[in-house]
């Protein structure tokens, strides 16, 4: 279902409105405060994308846009940090259950499960 997604340019404090998906910031977080293929018609820079429900504030309220700059950088780093923590967790478990694995000795499909757990290992690290 599509509904309109607000880009913003802190800069210039002017917002766009494009074509987005209603629940595009539930399923892909990390698409918040992204830049994307939307211009600012002002300086040319990308914009931010930061979904369709954000309240933005008037241009004429420059403290409003500097909190809303700021709680976005907060957003994205506390994300980057989550992000970076399950990486780690799902490191953890796969190594553990290679170890667990490794230690009952040898099984052909035992084998096969170990080889696929260290595959997703190689990729995720």
């Amino acid at each position: 279902m599509a509904c309109m997604g607000n880009w913003v340019c802190f800069g210039c404090r002017i917002t766009k409105r494009r074509p987005t998906w209603r629940r595009v910031t539930y399923t892909r977080p990390e698409s918040i405060g992204m830049r994307g293929n939307v211009k600012c018609q002002q300086c040319s820079k990308l914009m931010y994308f930061l979904g369709p429900t954000i309240q933005i504030p008037p241009k004429s309220k420059p403290k409003e846009w500097a909190k809303l700059y700021d709680a976005l950088i907060e957003f994205r780093q506390e994300f980057a940090k989550k992000h970076e923590i399950g990486k780690v967790k799902l490191r953890h478990e796969l190594e553990k259950a290679i170890s667990e694995l490794e230690q009952r000795g040898y099984n052909k499909e035992r084998e096969k499960l170990i080889k696929e757990y260290e595959e997703r290992l190689r990729r995720h690290t």
